[in-house]
């Protein structure tokens, strides 16, 4: 018995290592051959599995899952790409109780925590390369999908008798 669990315990030792050293990304090439995405595949330590994780890296350490990105990344149109980005990065509860930049709205009553900035500005600079579009038309895009997760959000937290 104790030479199971001692081996087991390399074995999880292993998979930590695995995790911990990062592999040299390969560079994923798109239609127009720039290199705005690498790959990464980081194995899972999953209950002693050796599954493979595969991740899209979109720039300075920021990276989603493959089959996240994948799902979206047919997407054409920039306004729904950056909609779907955004979600599948932050979440809808994240995109709802944060805004852009952190500043009190005028109307607003106190300001909302602003989204992580570096993690923002790669976003962004990614969306920019991949479609050609200028930053200031990516945040217009960005501001009106915070709205409407937030209005999203506070309509599904409404009690019933509100509703």
């Amino acid at each position: 018995m104790h030479a199971v669990v001692q081996e087991l315990k390399g074995t999880v030792g292993e998979i930590k290592m695995m995790c911990i050293s990062k592999q040299k990304p390969d560079t994923l090439q798109t239609s127009s051959s720039q290199n705005i995405g690498s790959q990464i595949q980081e194995p899972c330590s999953a209950q002693g599995s050796k599954q493979v994780v595969d991740y899209i890296n979109l720039g300075e350490g920021v990276r989603i899952k493959r089959s996240q990105f994948d799902r979206i990344n047919n997407t054409q149109d920039f306004n729904n790409f950056t909609s779907k980005l955004f979600l599948v990065t932050f979440g809808r509860e994240t995109l709802a109780t944060h805004s852009l930049n952190g500043r009190k709205a005028p109307n607003a009553e106190t300001s909302k925590e602003a989204l992580p900035a570096h993690t923002v500005s790669v976003l962004i600079d990614y969306i920019q390369k991949k479609f050609s579009v200028s930053s200031s038309d990516v945040k217009a895009v960005i501001r009106t999908n915070l709205n409407n997760e937030d209005k999203l959000f506070k309509k599904r937290n409404l009690p019933e008798e509100w509703k």
